[in-house]
């Protein structure tokens, strides 16, 4: 029976632990230290990495590179026994955890129901979160410590949701490789991606956890999407975990001979639909224009009230800044999508863009934003 919900309350302290006495998940105790959730940059095993890739990307050279990597960075945790052996963290049974990757700009009910719904009626001990690191289709993205501290406020009630910088540290990683062979956003998702599983060989990863919108994107027949599905998760069987929007669920594309992997996939049970813990019917894209509009349906349905906090809470930039809300961000990035639409009047878009790069610049000095090139029209 589906699980009624609504509103911030269901995130509550109090509401958390009904949830787990009602639906009584077998727990066991998963622990950061126990698993690799990240790769630091300055790190013997980030150097490995880097000398090993070089200057081509096949996938036998990625996942030789990334196996050396991990054994370096097991090292440095100290898992090896004095005679070389890989002692990973002893758990009572096989660990099961689900992977949740996004941006998270910013976080809100969305994103937590479908953790939580994952967690609870998933069969999982725990999820682990992997917010993107430079977002460079987005342009005013929050910065990724920004987007980390949002995402650490709107969970710090539960202990088994864990965020990790694995996306981050590996963008850092990779940001000095000169590679041509594929797209710069390609092969920093699937190289996370690979060294987070390789890195854990104690644990069960079985959901990668999205939104009915994104399986509906799947459907589209994208190198990055069948490289993803096909030569990552499917190998490793991990099965896509996706939650509908108020019953909306994934139409099958039937005709399309480019999407007969995915219509294939879906037919064999890889795409698993949970209907028990509804997700809202929402997108950070929506959050932001929500907060540009001044909608308190949007702050007061689709905002965890840390997130709302923190959004709207002043911020002292120094120097000339003045105070700053992170919610700023949002309308700066609304005037840029006003001058891309051609809705601002001829004379006042000088005058307006040096404004947006002006603040852009101030705001990237002081980590709030991912960059602070200057745009242009």
């Amino acid at each position: 029976m589906p699980v009624k919900i609504s509103g911030p309350q269901l995130f509550s302290k109090y509401q958390a632990q009904w949830i787990e006495r009602r639906f009584k998940p077998q727990r066991i105790e998963v622990r950061p230290d126990n698993l690799v959730l990240s790769l630091p940059p300055a790190s013997q095993a980030a150097r490995v990495l880097r000398d090993q890739l070089g200057t081509k990307l096949d996938h036998q050279r990625v996942m030789d590179a990334i196996f050396e990597a991990v054994q370096v960075r097991w090292e440095e945790l100290g898992w090896y026994n004095r005679k070389g052996m890989l002692c990973p963290p002893v758990f009572e049974r096989s660990v099961k955890l689900g992977l949740f990757f996004g941006s998270f700009s910013p976080v809100h009910l969305g994103h937590l129901t479908m953790m939580l719904g994952s967690r609870f009626f998933g069969d999982l001990d725990a999820i682990v979160v992997a917010p993107g690191g430079n977002v460079p289709t987005k342009p005013f993205a929050l910065s990724y410590q920004v987007r980390k501290e949002l995402l650490m406020d709107a969970t710090s009630f539960f202990d088994d949701i864990f965020i990790t910088d694995i996306r981050q540290d590996m963008s850092r990683v990779l940001t000095e490789l000169k590679i041509d062979e594929q797209p710069r956003i390609t092969r920093r998702r699937f190289i996370d991606l690979r060294f987070l599983l390789t890195a854990n060989p104690h644990v069960e990863w079985k959901y990668f956890v999205v939104g009915a919108d994104k399986v509906r994107e799947y459907a589209v027949s994208q190198r990055n999407n069948y490289q993803l599905i096909r030569g990552v998760l499917h190998p490793e069987e991990i099965n896509v975990l996706y939650f509908d929007r108020d019953g909306k669920d994934v139409a099958v594309p039937t005709e399309e001979p480019q999407n007969s992997w995915y219509r294939r996939l879906f037919g064999e049970g890889f795409f698993v639909r949970s209907d028990t813990y509804p997700s809202f019917d929402t997108s950070s894209s929506s959050i932001r224009k929500g907060i540009v509009d001044n909608s308190v349906k949007t702050l007061s349905n689709y905002l965890h009230f840390d997130t709302v906090r923190a959004l709207f809470e002043p911020r002292h930039l120094g120097g000339r800044g003045g105070n700053f809300r992170l919610a700023d961000v949002f309308h700066l990035e609304h005037q840029y999508n006003r001058l891309r639409r051609g809705r601002v009047p001829e004379g006042e878009k000088a005058s307006l863009i040096r404004h947006i790069n002006e603040q852009r610049a101030l705001l990237f000095a002081q980590g709030i934003i991912q960059s602070g090139e200057p745009i242009a029209i």
